[in-house]
């Protein structure tokens, strides 16, 4: 028996200055994307919120460098956004800020088919999740950002219990480990940052360099400029080794998406 089932089609608007740029992804989701269809084109932020209104799209492509308005303050003029976004950029550093704007997805201008296609399916799932829990009773629903039990960190007199969302970065000290908490305190640890790495959340903390571990949820910026360097919401600033780059930017993705 034949299934009547109908195809998955979200309905999408694309958010860019550029005329080049709108076509060429509007052909790109029609061609290689058809769990998505194009209903609206906007040139400018002002424009994409009278759409947003009017069409109610279930997913916003969008384009963070626009004058007038770019797209996080787009996003910020919003009261409610019941869409999925992703952003379109030429400037990889944007993704971390696309983390903190509630993004589901980004990818880089040249926009490549498989990336795009890699983000297409990365976007389905989530709808598809909310899909699901919006159907269950509120009781039933996992929570979105599961929360890890509290650790135990040794010290030369005792011990320190930490929650692992307070902890912003971990840096080895020899065959100790230095932990650097949001409330400004630093902890020297009797434990190697190799044991820490296998004790954390590995959605939310990442290895970016031999003598560094990083929460994701305190990235404020990635700067190319000086070395491949993370910026840190106090402050502070990582290196990420040559050889994790390819790892960190894995990490950042999956970031995004978790749920």
């Amino acid at each position: 028996m034949l299934s009547t089932k109908t195809p998955l089609r979200l309905k999408t608007l694309i958010v860019d200055d550029e005329r080049r740029s709108r076509l060429h992804l509007n052909r790109l989701i029609d061609t290689y994307c058809h769990q998505l269809q194009v209903a609206g084109i906007a040139s400018c932020g002002e424009e994409a919120l009278d759409l947003i209104t009017t069409l109610q799209p279930e997913v916003v492509f969008l384009d963070v460098l626009m004058p007038t308005m770019n797209g996080f303050e787009f996003l910020d003029t919003l009261k409610e956004k019941d869409f999925l976004t992703v952003f379109v950029t030429a400037h990889e550093e944007f993704g971390i800020k696309a983390i903190h704007a509630d993004a589901t997805d980004y990818i880089l201008k040249p926009i490549d088919t498989l990336d795009l296609q890699r983000a297409v399916s990365h976007v389905v799932k989530v709808w598809q999740q909310r899909s699901t829990e919006k159907a269950q009773p509120r009781d039933q629903r996992s929570p979105v950002h599961p929360i890890q039990q509290k650790i135990t960190v040794p010290h030369a007199e005792g011990f320190h219990i930490l929650d692992p969302e307070k902890v912003v970065r971990l840096e080895a000290d020899n065959t100790y480990t230095t932990i650097y908490m949001e409330d400004g305190r630093s902890l020297l640890c009797s434990k190697g940052i190799h044991e820490f790495e296998e004790l954390l959340e590995p959605k939310c903390f990442v290895r970016t360099h031999r003598s560094h571990i990083v929460n994701l949820n305190c990235l404020q910026e990635f700067n190319r400029k000086y070395d491949q360097v993370l910026i840190l919401t106090n402050g502070d600033k990582v290196p990420v080794a040559r050889r994790k780059l390819k790892d960190f930017q894995g990490h950042l993705q999956n970031y995004i998406g978790r749920s």
